[in-house]
Formats: C-alpha cells, sequence, structure tokens
C-alpha cells in the first residue's frame, strides 16, 4: 500500500505559526497548541520514491498553475536555463496541489518554480515560490528564495532569501554566494536531468526526514489511509453518477456529511467548555445565581439535544459559551420545517413550564430559592423566545413565514441586526451589539443561499427518501453549478460543499402547511405570554407585596398625562358658581389632541359662569350646579364625541387616580410616606396636602405629628393579631352558637378590657420612642379618641380632632385654597418599586385638585404619569359619612 503522512500541528512552534500567520489571528492556533488540541493540517500527502514518480508531460500540466508560472518561466528560459521538467502531486483529498518546473542552469545551479494551491480555506490560498537550488561538496544544501520564512530550517541547509525577487535577481544573489564557499566548499554542479532528478531526490528525502525527527510529519496508518482511499472511490462513484467533475468540492462535502464525532471528544468539549463558562461567570455573577444558571441552561439545551435526537440528528454536542450561555448542535440536512420549529421550541418551551411549576411550589411552600430558579428559567427561556435572530423564537418564525421568499428572509434577516442593536443597547449588552456584525456580513450569502434553493425546488430536483441524510450525486452537481454561477469568485472546496449542505437543507426544510404554522405559532405566543405573566407574578411573590401587585393592576391607570402647563380656561362669573358648589362633567377621550380641539371649540360657547380645563386627555367643565339647561346641553355635545363622560356632583362624587415612576427608591419612599401620612389621617379637616398650596406649607413638627398618627395606628392594627384576643374571640362566637349569652357578654367584656390594655401598651411604647421620634402630644390625643366614652361620641371628638389637625398642619383660613378647592377627602397609596399610586382619592374639587395632585407629581422627578377619573362613588365623601 502506498505510503501517506500528515502534519501535526501541535509540533509546530509558536513562532512558525507567527511565520504562518502574521497577524493578531495567530492567537488561535497559539490556544490550541498551549491546550494541546490538533489542528486541521495538510493530511495525506503522498511519499514518493523519486521526483521522476511525480513528472507529467507539458501537455498535461495544471493550465492554472501553468498561467500562474509561465510569465517566471520565460524569463529563465532568457536567462540561459533549460531542460524544463513538469511535475505535480496532490494529497489524497485533493485539496491541496503543488506544481513545479524544474531547470538547469549552464551554471549548474538549479530552479524549481513553484505553483501551489489550497482549497482548505475560502478563498483558496495559491503562492508562487521561486526557489534555486544547488548542493555544496560537504552535503549542505544552498536555497536562495523568494518566499519569506515559515518553518525552521533543517541544520544542512543554508536560505539566502530575497522576498519577492525576479529570477534574475534571485540567480545573481545565488551566485555571488556561491562563490563564496567555491574555495573551502565548492558546489556540485548538475549538468544534466538526471542528475537534477538525483538532487531533488536527495533534498526531498533530507526535509521529509528532518520533519518526521521534529515530529511534524507523522505517518497516516493502514486504517486511516484504508479510510481516506474508501472516501475517494465513494467520491468517484458519486462525481461519475453526477456526470464527472467536482470531485475536490465532493470530496469535502462526502467528509462533512460522514463525519462523526466520538464521545470522548462530545464529552470533553462539554467538561471544557463548562468549566470557561464556570470561571468567566464567577467573575460576574454569585455562585448562588451561576449554579442556578447552569440549571437552567442544562434543562434548555436539553430539551434541543431529545428533540434532535428523535429527529435522527446526528453528532450531537452540548457546550457552554461564555457571555452568551449554552447550545446544541446536530447535524440533519433533510428534515422538514416543522421538525425544525420542534426542535426551537423545544429549549424554551419545557422550560416555561418547568419554571411555572417550580415558581408554584415555590410560593406554596414560602421557599424563596425556588422563586428565584422559577425566574430565572421564565426570563431566560421567555427571552430565547423573541423573535430575533439568533434566538430560538427568531428561528420559529424564519421557519414558519420569512424562509418562504429569499427577500423575506433577507427582510427578517435585517430586523432581527436591528433588533439586536436596539436590545443591546437598551439592556447596555455590548455583545448582543456585537452579534450584529457577523449576521449583517453573512446577509449577502444567506440570501444567495435562499435564492438558489428557492430556484432549484420551482425547477424541481430528484426526489430523496425522508430517512436519507446524505445528498444524491445528481443533485450535488447540480447545487454546485449553481453556487458557481452565482458566485464567479474562487472558493474553497469546503466553503463550496458547506454551502451545498445549507442549499440542500434549505430546499427540504419547506414550512409547514399554513394550519399547522398557525398552530405552531400560537404555541409559541402562548408560551412567551404565559413566561411574561407568571415572572412579573413569581418577582412580586418573591418581594412579597404580591396583593399589592394585584390592587396596583385592579386599580392601574390608562391615560397619559404628560408634564408641562394644562390650559385652563375661566369665565367672568366663575368665582360666584365656584362658591356654591359646582357640578363638573368629566370628558376622558382617547388622546390629547382631540381633547384640545374640544377645548377650543368650547370656550367659543361657554357661559361667563362656566369654566374649562384639560388634564391629559380628560376637559374638565365646570358649570353652576343650578343650571340643568346648560348641563344637559353640554353634556349632550360631550356624548357625541366620546363615550367615557360623566357628572361629578355633591351628591355623586367622583374618585381621581394616578401612578407614577419615581426617579429613585428614595423618592419613591417619600412619595408614599407622604401620600399615607395625608390620606391615612384626616384629611377632610383641610389638612395641608403634600402638592403645593398658596399660602401654607407643612412644617417638619406637622411632619412628625402626621408620622406619629400612622405609626400609632400601624402598631395599633398589630394588636388584633394577639393570640389572647383570638383566643377570646373564637370563645365568644362559641358561647353565642350554645346560648349561653350572660357568658358571651362576660367575655366580651374582657376582650374590651384586654383590647383597652393593649392599646394603652401600644402607645405607650410609641411614646416612648420605641419606632422613633414621636409628637407626644398627639400620642395622647389618639389615646383619648380612643376611649370608648369618645370614639362613638361625634361631639367629644370634633374638639379632639381639630387639635389633632392643627398639630398636622391646617390650610390658613387666608389661603385662597381654604375653601377646599385642592384638598382630598381620602384616597389610598400604593407603591411596587418605583411605580407609585394614589388610588380612589376624592377631591372636594374634581377641577382643581388632580392637576395639583399630577403637577406635583412631575415637580418630583417623576415619569410614565398616567391616571383615571372613576365615576360613582354615591353617598361616600358626603357630610353624613365622615
Amino acid at each position: 500500500m502506498k505510503r501517506y503522512y500528515k502534519l501535526d500541528s501541535r509540533k509546530v512552534s509558536f513562532g512558525e505559526y507567527w511565520n504562518i500567520t502574521r497577524s493578531p489571528m495567530v492567537i488561535i492556533p497559539w490556544v490550541a497548541k498551549l491546550l494541546g488540541i490538533p489542528m486541521k493540517f495538510a493530511t495525506g500527502l503522498p511519499d514518493f520514491d523519486s521526483v521522476r514518480d511525480l513528472q507529467v508531460a507539458e501537455e498535461d500540466f495544471s493550465p492554472q498553475a501553468r498561467t500562474k508560472l509561465q510569465p517566471l518561466l520565460d524569463q529563465c528560459l532568457a536567462m540561459n536555463f533549460h531542460s524544463p521538467r513538469f511535475s505535480t502531486y496532490e494529497s489524497m483529498r485533493r485539496d491541496v496541489r503543488t506544481s513545479v518546473v524544474a531547470l538547469l542552469h549552464e551554471s549548474g545551479a538549479t530552479v524549481r518554480l513553484m505553483h501551489s494551491i489550497t482549497y482548505k480555506s475560502s478563498p483558496p490560498i495559491e503562492k508562487i515560490l521561486v526557489v534555486l537550488l544547488s548542493e555544496l561538496s560537504d552535503g549542505t544544501y544552498f536555497v536562495t528564495s523568494s518566499q519569506r520564512k515559515q518553518f525552521n530550517n533543517a541544520p544542512n541547509i543554508i536560505v539566502n532569501r530575497l522576498i519577492g525577487g525576479t529570477p534574475e535577481e534571485l540567480l545573481n544573489s545565488h551566485l555571488a554566494k556561491l562563490a563564496g564557499f567555491s574555495g573551502s566548499n565548492p558546489p556540485k554542479p548538475v549538468q544534466s536531468i538526471e542528475e537534477l532528478c538525483e538532487l531533488e531526490d536527495r533534498y526531498e528525502k533530507y526535509c521529509l526526514n528532518f520533519g518526521f525527527q521534529r515530529g511534524i510529519y507523522v505517518w497516516m496508518t493502514p486504517e486511516e489511509v484504508a479510510k481516506e482511499s474508501q472516501g475517494m472511490a465513494e467520491v468517484q462513484a458519486m462525481a461519475e453518477a453526477g456526470g464527472g467533475g467536482n470531485e475536490g468540492v465532493l470530496m469535502e462535502l462526502h467528509a462533512l456529511q460522514n463525519k462523526k464525532a466520538g464521545w470522548g471528544g462530545i464529552i470533553g468539549l462539554l467538561l471544557i467548555s463548562l468549566l470557561l463558562f464556570v470561571f468567566v461567570g464567577a467573575r460576574q455573577w454569585s455562585w448562588n445565581y451561576l449554579f442556578i444558571l447552569l440549571g437552567v441552561l442544562f434543562v434548555h439545551e436539553l430539551g434541543h439535544y431529545l428533540a434532535m435526537r428523535a429527529f435522527n440528528y446526528r453528532n450531537l454536542r452540548m457546550f457552554f459559551i461564555p457571555f452568551f450561555g449554552a447550545a446544541v448542535s446536530g447535524q440533519n440536512h433533510n428534515v422538514p420545517g416543522w421538525k425544525k420549529v420542534v426542535v426551537s421550541l423545544m429549549g424554551p418551551v419545557p422550560g416555561i413550564v418547568l419554571g411555572i411549576i417550580i415558581g408554584v411550589a415555590g410560593m406554596a411552600l414560602h421557599q424563596p430559592l425556588l422563586l428565584k430558579i422559577a425566574i430565572v428559567s421564565l426570563l431566560l427561556n421567555g427571552f430565547n423566545l423573541l423573535p430575533v435572530l439568533p434566538m430560538d423564537g427568531g428561528w420559529v418564525f424564519h421557519t414558519l413565514i420569512f424562509s418562504r421568499h429569499p427577500v423575506l428572509d433577507a427582510t427578517f434577516r435585517g430586523i432581527a441586526i436591528v433588533g439586536l442593536m436596539v436590545l443591546g443597547s437598551f439592556t447596555q449588552s455590548k455583545i448582543l451589539m456585537y452579534l450584529g456584525i457577523p449576521m449583517l456580513m453573512g446577509i449577502p450569502l444567506a440570501y444567495r443561499t435562499s435564492r438558489i434553493a428557492a430556484e432549484l425546488k420551482h425547477r424541481g430536483l430528484p426526489p430523496v427518501p425522508p430517512d436519507d441524510q446524505n445528498i444524491p450525486a445528481e443533485t450535488a452537481n447540480i447545487i454546485i453549478e449553481e453556487i458557481q454561477k452565482a458566485s464567479p469568485k474562487v472558493q474553497s472546496n469546503k466553503t463550496i460543499a458547506q454551502q451545498v449542505l445549507q442549499i440542500f437543507e434549505t430546499i427540504n426544510a419547506h414550512p409547514p402547511a399554513w394550519p399547522a404554522t398557525v398552530g405552531l405559532l400560537f404555541v409559541h405566543v402562548c408560551s412567551l405570554g404565559l413566561a411574561a405573566v407568571f415572572a412579573l407574578t413569581f418577582v412580586f411573590a418573591q418581594r412579597g407585596d404580591f396583593s399589592n401587585l394585584l390592587a396596583g393592576a385592579t386599580f392601574m391607570p390608562k391615560n397619559a398625562y404628560s408634564c408641562g402647563p394644562q390650559p385652563v380656561w375661566r369665565g367672568d362669573n366663575f368665582s360666584a358658581t365656584v362658591a356654591a358648589q359646582p357640578n363638573i362633567i368629566v370628558a376622558t377621550f382617547p388622546k390629547h389632541a382631540t381633547a384640545q380641539t374640544q377645548f377650543a371649540s368650547l370656550t367659543n360657547q361657554l357661559p361667563p359662569s362656566a369654566g374649562l380645563s384639560i388634564l391629559g386627555n380628560t376637559l374638565l367643565l365646570t358649570l353652576p350646579a343650578d343650571d340643568d339647561v346648560t348641563r344637559k346641553r353640554f353634556l349632550a355635545a360631550l356624548q357625541a364625541v366620546t363615550k367615557d363622560v360623566f357628572v361629578d356632583s355633591t351628591n355623586f362624587h367622583a374618585a381621581f387616580s394616578v401612578s407614577a415612576i419615581a426617579p429613585n427608591a428614595t423618592v419613591a419612599t417619600n412619595l408614599e410616606r407622604q401620600l399615607n401620612s395625608y390620606f391615612g389621617t384626616l384629611p377632610g379637616e383641610r389638612l395641608v396636602p403634600p402638592w403645593p398650596v398658596p399660602d401654607a406649607h407643612i412644617s417638619a413638627a406637622n411632619e412628625t405629628a402626621r408620622e406619629t398618627w400612622v405609626k400609632v395606628r400601624e402598631v395599633e392594627s398589630e394588636i388584633f393579631t394577639n393570640a389572647e384576643l383570638e383566643a377570646l374571640g373564637k370563645r365568644i362566637t362559641q358561647a353565642r352558637k350554645t346560648g349561653a349569652n350572660a357568658e358571651a357578654e362576660q367575655l366580651r367584656a374582657d376582650q374590651a378590657a384586654l383590647t383597652k390594655k393593649l392599646e394603652a401598651v401600644a402607645a405607650e411604647n410609641v411614646r416612648s420612642g420605641k419606632f422613633g421620634i414621636v409628637d407626644t402630644k398627639m400620642v395622647d390625643l389618639l389615646v383619648q379618641a380612643a376611649e370608648p366614652t369618645t370614639r362613638t361620641n361625634r361631639a367629644a371628638l370634633a374638639p379632639i380632632h381639630l387639635e389633632m389637625a392643627q398639630l398636622m398642619g391646617q390650610i390658613p383660613t387666608n389661603s385662597p385654597a381654604a375653601d377646599g378647592r385642592l384638598s382630598a377627602r381620602y384616597g389610598g397609596v400604593l407603591r411596587n418599586g418605583l411605580i407609585v399610586q394614589a388610588t380612589w382619592v376624592s377631591f372636594d374639587r374634581l377641577d382643581q385638585g388632580p392637576a395639583a395632585l399630577a403637577a406635583w407629581l412631575c415637580d418630583q422627578g417623576c415619569i410614565g404619569i398616567k391616571y383615571d377619573f372613576q365615576a360613582g362613588l354615591g353617598g361616600y365623601g358626603s357630610e353624613g359619612d365622615d
């Protein structure tokens, strides 16, 4: 059997790698050498007994090499070189070919004009060398070369380099250097073709042996040679079946289709990538989060792996990618589109389902760790379902919709790049932005691949059995020809083979019918929605304010409010209307522009007793309470242009709700505290609100008094969770059930006494400063108001409430707002993070109070302000319900 050898990249030195690449890309072979990872260099190089075995007739010499070398050959012949001998040799896979023209010179020197081409890269790498060779008397070889140094020289070779020199320059330099050896070590002249062949044989054998001694060259085993030979035979059969030609591409195609990954390599890749991921991740995250992330990623990729395995994908590999996540690669070039979609969905969808189950269990068992795992799983898998390449959701949409036409394909890829850039900018992730660069560069190739696939699909190709993953020879040659037509630029055999596989896969991955497409999209959209809803639910459950989340969602306002001056119109007799408790027509429009248009129209029609203002998208029309004719007229006019219209009156008070996003947590906390201490005390006593009021302000003492009220109420509310009180309550209920009324009354007396005792203890704890600085006078008044004989006596409570109101700060009687136009009767406060809501706020004057509250939120730096007016609070807030 003929012998072949290969190059072991691990024996190449760091300096030689630099000589070969001379670019920053040298880091790749350097890292591979450090890790002991072999790189795919030349393999299947033939061992020949003599250069005579490589000789070919001039007419059989490679036309490509002849074209490149002809100018050099003409120069050499003009310089008295003679007797050209042509030879060619190539690797077993025909991906490396070297063509040589050797000539003699009348001086006894020899020259070799060499053309080498490797199809292992794209575009193929071509090199042209001029090498003069002479042998000295002591067996040393003297070489003059036009090539930059790459590999280290053997000991008995002296190299004279003249980078890029012409044959004439090289010859003159060569002869001049030889003259220096003529005294002690003269060269051996070569006078015939026979002597030239013998010199080349000795030189090639010496260089080859030196390479084997260094370990750079390694003999291929008989099994390796047999495998390569069998592959070549199969390729030759494919070429003949397909009409001949394209052997180099078919050889690469054969290797790609029959590549088999060993379990050692698969496990090694997984472990090494896992260690790198942990090493990088430990520098960014806590160990707790890192292990959660690893588990979530493993489950996600395991779903892809199992789906690929079920659909007969080959060479499956799972690996982690630092900074990005993890991935599973596999090979199946004959799989329909619906299976590709299932493979894409089988990563995130099971992760979302499992995340929901874990999160519900975490809520039920009050386990924060389970909630954290669920949140990470839902966020990561939900993010993967975004319809942006290269996420799983992007491939789902691409396969189902955008792969149907080349223009749609390229457009979707372009939109995906923009989406990645925007997403990267929004999340401040440079990795996402960098990811868009190779995607952008790949759009022309993706479009060309899609276009060729569409044309061939329309033309029709020989059918392929569903379970056959190999490309038929005839189909392969047809695709190769189309690639070469579409891209006249020379490409490597491997690159063309990879494009053949892509086009073949695109042809077979036809999208499913529209009913199946709609069904798969439904699964995708529902999964993404569930991930968002449950992630938000678990986030708030983890923080312990889930009830606030539900309340906030119930009362979340819908209408947008923009900070800045709001238009106001007042008639000449408006002050009289204000003094008489007017009716206010509240009309909300879908858009702010519509409200502005109606405002401009109405101001020309309103009577002098009216007032009109805008708040966001809402018109607030103030009219005299006793002018029913005017009220009915404008109510009908507004009902004709919007359905959201109602009247706020003395007996039918409306409410106002507003939400805002605070600029930071400190502002959010302060807003919640100020609103709570206003709504939760005695706002009916005309307390100064947190928002600005003319000639009124809240002093530090007022704030302390208000906070004292809130603290006392909070402490008192905890009394009702007292175990002894709860036990008395149960005994009272049981006594009443059994008719033991006397016992029940005695128990109620005991309950009242215990409650009073607990309230006294709570008040004393507040007064002593246990819960912070307080106004002791306010504590005394609260205790006094809580006395059984006082709390139900309105006359007794009135002076106590007045004194409390004075401590908490009332609007002065000389203030324009003393009539209550900016005051609220009551309201509620919710806060979730930076979002603060004032809910169901009942104002004395709906046309002025809400505007003051919204403007105050703007002054605090809030954004995203939204509001709603709610009609129909009935008698709430009337004098009888204080």
